[in-house]
């Protein structure tokens, strides 16, 4: 096989390869208290996910959801480089963008007023790995959230 054949082969298997780790926001969150889940890549992570790769601690409101959601809302706007892309009820996704090379990033926001809770997850748009970026956003939030007093600390 020469190098001329081989090239189109190897950028088609890696269009293929990246397709496939790419998880997109719900589109239909009525009445839902679950966000997607996280592909079995290091470049997510989620409040409801069992696997120690991916899970954090859940956001414990302190308040209920129907006061704390326009704070919340402004909290999660205010994250660097973040923009607010769809919200409803009391959910919502925005788009996260890496600082140097702009790559895209989702979070979700789902307040679940039974259990009086945030479902959170965070997830790069492509790429096996994020090296930490999503873990750190999400605790960038969760900071912000206690500094506003909506959420129960995670430090005793």
């Amino acid at each position: 096989m020469s190098n001329r054949s081989f090239t189109p082969l190897l950028a088609l298997a890696a269009m293929f390869l990246l397709s496939s780790c790419i998880v997109l926001p719900k589109k239909d969150i009525q009445a839902d208290t679950n966000l997607n889940g996280c592909l079995p890549f290091p470049n997510c992570v989620s409040t409801q996910s069992s696997s120690f790769i991916h899970s954090i601690e859940s956001f414990e409101l302190i308040e209920p959801i129907e006061d704390a959601w326009p704070t919340i809302q402004t909290v999660v706007g205010n994250l660097p480089n973040t923009k607010i892309i769809e919200q409803s009820s009391y959910y919502l996704y925005a788009k996260s963008y890496s600082a140097l090379f702009r790559f895209v990033d989702y979070v979700e926001v789902l307040g679940v007023s039974e259990s009086n809770q945030l479902q959170v997850r965070s997830s790069s748009l492509l790429g096996l790995s994020d090296l930490g970026v999503n873990r750190r956003r999400t605790n960038q939030l969760r900071d912000a959230l206690v500094a506003e007093g909506l959420i129960r600390s995670s430090i005793p």
